[in-house]
């Protein structure tokens, strides 16, 4: 029985390109094995790169800005290479079948999710000063245009982050298992596994493993209704971004950043502000995703027409 907020249309594709082939979708061992391996090794490889190159980290302490942008690009930027090539040599699929049509329209979704991102975290930050349960400082902006650059290259990096993670997790393992295992399976499984992959981040909580599995639902049905990767890609490295960057919160419980736009320090209770954990770790972060789910699933209402860019080629 169909799913009114998870339409299975983009799954159907895939399945129905498959079997024009005369093959079946990947199993799920596969998928999963795809997209283990794809972040293994790429990580690894990104590690040496990063290292090779002069990269340097002190535990405990903050990487200066251009530093951690070329971390976040060695580290992600490889799986995401990986990745893709597993898409297009193993599963023998085109990008655009995916869910990662390299056009106009593509730039625009990540655009979009890169916006909505931002205003998802800031609605987070908001909420918890409206209740007195933050203090926000005052901002602190770059002087002059070459203080931006820095800034520039992070929003870069993050975005190559988001859409690593975006196509490992809600690209080969979550369309696989769904369309080989049914749609319900896929999101079940890929949201439990998402939410695993983070379980050695420092300072987490139950409701942030929560949380984490409430942003993946949110992720497929962003992925489902809009029948591509690149909004919920835009989506994931702006919440990073803004997280961090803008707002001087941990990052999945890591404090990241060395350059902030406005530090924010939590002073209600941890089960809504998130404590050390940040905003992912308490209620104010569920609430941001509740409201997001919302706003994608009235955005999105046109690509249910049948004009999805990802049309099987």
């Amino acid at each position: 029985m169909p799913i009114p907020i998870f339409p299975s249309a983009f799954i159907d594709k895939m399945r129905a390109q498959k079997e024009s082939e005369g093959k079946k979708p990947p199993h799920g061992l596969w998928a999963f094995l795809g997209a283990f391996l794809a972040l293994m090794f790429g990580n690894a490889v990104g590690g040496l790169v990063f290292f090779l190159f002069g990269g340097t980290m002190a535990e405990g302490q903050a990487m200066p800005t251009p530093m951690f942008s070329f971390f976040l690009l060695a580290t992600t930027g490889f799986p995401l290479i990986f990745g893709v090539l597993w898409i297009l040599f193993f599963e023998c699929r085109s990008l655009k079948s995916f869910g990662l049509n390299i056009n106009l329209t593509g730039l625009m979704r990540i655009a979009r999710g890169f916006l909505l991102g931002v205003l998802a975290m800031g609605f987070g930050v908001y909420f918890l000063s409206a209740l007195d349960m933050a203090t926000l400082s005052a901002p602190t902006f770059p002087a002059g245009w070459a203080g931006l650059w820095p800034l520039a290259l992070l929003i870069i990096a993050w975005l190559v982050q988001g859409t690593s993670e975006e196509v490992l997790l809600r690209g080969i393992l979550f369309q696989s298992i769904a369309a080989r295992h049914g749609l319900v399976a896929g999101l079940i499984i890929s949201s439990l596994l998402f939410s695993l992959l983070h379980g050695l981040n420092p300072n987490t909580t139950p409701l942030f493993f929560v949380n984490l599995i409430v942003y993946s639902l949110f992720a497929c049905i962003y992925v489902l209704r809009e029948q591509s990767l690149w909004g919920i890609a835009g989506f994931h490295g702006a919440w990073n971004f803004a997280q961090g960057h803008l707002f001087g919160i941990p990052i999945s419980g890591a404090d990241m950043a060395a350059d902030q736009v406005i530090h924010v320090t939590p002073t209600g209770p941890e089960l809504i502000t998130g404590g050390a954990a940040g905003l992912e770790g308490g209620l104010a972060a569920t609430l941001a995703l509740i409201v997001s789910a919302g706003v994608v699933l009235l955005l999105t209402r046109g690509d249910q027409k049948g004009t999805s860019e990802t049309a099987t080629q």
